[in-house]
């Protein structure tokens, strides 16, 4: 590798022995961008499905969707508890 190949912006090394083209990069940097954005939309989307289900929510906060969805199902599985000691 030569000092223009170092210093010239076209080229990457990152960890690797051989330079990889620079658009190579962006193009990978974009595909992982938009992962991430739709992982964080289908996140989105099922939070809101499970905030749905959380009878008296009063807070749409992720913390408090997951605090108040953990005290429903520990109230339903008590319920269940006592129903089958009812039988």
């Amino acid at each position: 590798t030569t000092k223009e190949e170092v210093g010239s912006p076209e080229l990457i090394t990152r960890g690797t022995k051989r330079a990889q083209p620079f658009t190579r990069s962006q193009s990978n940097a974009q595909d992982h961008i938009l992962a991430e954005r739709k992982r964080r939309e289908k996140l989105t989307e099922r939070f809101v499905a499970l905030s749905a289900l959380i009878p008296g929510l009063k807070k749409m906060d992720k913390a408090s969707v997951l605090g108040d969805a953990i005290k429903h199902i520990k109230y339903l599985q008590e319920s269940v508890k006592e129903y089958e000691e009812q039988k």
